[in-house]
């Protein structure tokens, strides 16, 4: 049995872990400083900047 608690926990713990392993990179850590909320917004919620800025986080978008 699965229920919506338990996949969204697993689903942001492996998000988390994801970003925390590109945030250790140098570059990585310039550009996800302060981003965590335009990581997590739902991209039809997104607008044309939060868009653009998105694309320059290629690795997260394919996470």
């Amino acid at each position: 049995m699965v229920d919506h608690f338990h996949v969204i926990h697993h689903v942001m713990k492996a998000f988390q872990k994801t970003v925390l392993s590109w945030a250790h990179k140098k570059e990585g850590m310039i550009l996800l400083h302060r981003k965590q909320r335009l990581i997590l917004k739902a991209k039809e919620d997104l607008t044309v900047e939060e868009s653009q800025e998105r694309v320059r986080l290629p690795e997260l978008d394919q996470a």
